[in-house]
């Protein structure tokens, strides 16, 4: 450019005077217009510069936007995956907090039942106390089922002391010996006792109910025609627990307690009521 400005002024220069003057005022110009495309010059490439490192801040800030996005890019992940970990930390309170409250609607019922058993409990306690008692009461009221039957199957005779039974029919109380063939009264009460015996033609037949070794009845009977006769008796009598009672075969008296496969001789005995 310059070049061609100084061609230009040796051009000028060969004109004439005449035109000198308007000359001057185009070298002014051409000079002024130099300075400005100098001037213009110098600012685009200050321009050019200022571009160069508006483009390489543009890529640094377009990579800084990069990493920022993918920094973004991490954050949103670890925001995402914190979000399904809340979700799933949500749904494990709530299902806690539904099995707590289900929990404490188990412990309210069983809390309630268990109160419910104490009652039923303590009504089960008392109607036992009161069936104790009415047990209690009528134990002590009730009669003591006490009751014998006993029977000979061997004749007797030539002898003097008790007379033994070898069957027993009923001892309910046991209080029929079956060894000493003696009735020990369980309970202090009122008793009925009867006894009966065979015996031959020509024999005496002579029997005592003992209490105690005391005599308390007699029966006693002879007679000559043929068959067999009986004697026998009953009687009712107050006995003590302990005390013992049986039949006594007296001194040359015979008994014929089977005649014919009939056992003839017979001891019985019951409580009729206690006092």
């Amino acid at each position: 450019m310059l070049f061609m400005i100084y061609l230009l002024s040796l051009v000028l220069q060969s004109t004439s005077v005449a035109e000198e003057a308007s000359i001057t005022d185009l070298q002014n110009s051409l000079v002024l217009l130099a300075h400005r495309i100098t001037a213009a010059e110098s600012n685009l490439e200050k321009s050019q510069a200022q571009l160069q490192e508006t483009q390489t801040n543009l890529g640094a800030a377009e990579e800084k936007i990069d990493t920022n996005n993918a920094e973004l890019q991490q954050a949103e992940e670890r925001l995402v995956s914190a979000l399904q970990r809340v979700a799933v930390t949500e749904a494990k309170l709530q299902q806690a907090e539904t099995k707590q409250v289900q929990a404490d609607v188990k412990r309210a019922q069983l809390g309630s039942e268990l109160r419910q058993t104490k009652t039923e409990l303590n009504n089960i306690k008392i109607q036992q106390g009161n069936l104790g008692k009415q047990v209690s009461y009528l134990q002590g009221n009730q009669t003591k089922q006490v009751s014998f039957s006993v029977q000979r199957s061997n004749d007797l005779s030539a002898f003097s002391g008790t007379v033994t039974y070898n069957k027993i029919t009923l001892n309910d109380g046991i209080g029929f010996n079956k060894y000493t063939s003696h009735f020990v009264a369980p309970v202090t009460g009122v008793y009925q006792f009867s006894y009966y015996h065979s015996y031959d033609k020509n024999h005496v037949a002579h029997v005592s109910l003992m209490l105690n070794n005391n005599r308390i009845q007699d029966s006693a009977s002879k007679h000559n025609d043929g068959g067999n006769g009986m004697c026998g008796n009953s009687i009712i009598q107050h006995l003590n627990k302990g005390d013992s009672l049986w039949v006594k075969l007296n001194a040359h008296s015979a008994l014929n307690c089977n005649n014919l496969g009939y056992e003839l001789c017979f001891f019985s005995g019951q409580l009729l009521y206690e006092k």
